[in-house]
């Protein structure tokens, strides 16, 4: 069953997809040796330096409406204080992403909370079983100037070595959220 919580913040990130319009963007980062692409909602990185491919999206969504159930980060985080909290919303919201009908196993490993940018944020860690292979994804989402911003890294099973681990926090560390 899913939270109040989790579906309000769910329909909300459902309309990501319409915040072309996002201008200024609410962060700035130094790409360093990641490939920078445009997305409809935000943009997507991939790693030029890794053994395999990584890639890291940022989402920034449209403004909240005004009757939205979180209006600040704190708010949105209070919301999540125990991990079967954290869990459920963190199934809810990868399972909303990815078709029942796919046929892929989805398993939440790990929720937390962390910072990224000097924010507060919420961050889930799943893998995501596609014959033949897997999928990681590592997912931080936080509200920023009242809009919800979704960081993700994705990659393959078994293949983040040392030079993504790297790159990754390097791109990480120039995060400013503005």
């Amino acid at each position: 069953m899913r939270t109040i919580a989790a579906i309000a913040l769910l329909a909300l990130l459902g309309n990501m997809a319409h915040a072309q319009s996002l201008r200024p963007k609410p962060y700035s980062l130094n790409p360093g040796t990641w490939v920078r692409a445009a997305t409809p909602a935000g943009e997507v990185f991939t790693c030029t330096v890794c053994e395999a491919q990584v890639q890291v999206q940022i989402d920034a969504g449209p403004p909240l409406p005004p009757d939205a159930k979180f209006k600040t980060n704190e708010q949105f985080l209070a919301s999540l204080k125990t991990t079967e909290q954290q869990r459920q919303f963190a199934d809810n919201l990868i399972r909303s992403q990815i078709p029942l009908q796919s046929g892929f196993t989805i398993r939440v490993e790990k929720t937390g909370l962390t910072k990224i940018g000097g924010v507060d944020a919420f961050q889930f860690m799943a893998v995501v079983e596609m014959k033949p292979n897997a999928t990681r994804d590592t997912t931080m989402l936080l509200i920023h100037q009242n809009r919800i911003i979704k960081i993700s890294v994705n990659y393959h099973e078994g293949t983040f070595g040392p030079k993504a681990r790297d790159a990754l926090t390097s791109l990480f560390s120039s995060i400013k959220f503005l």
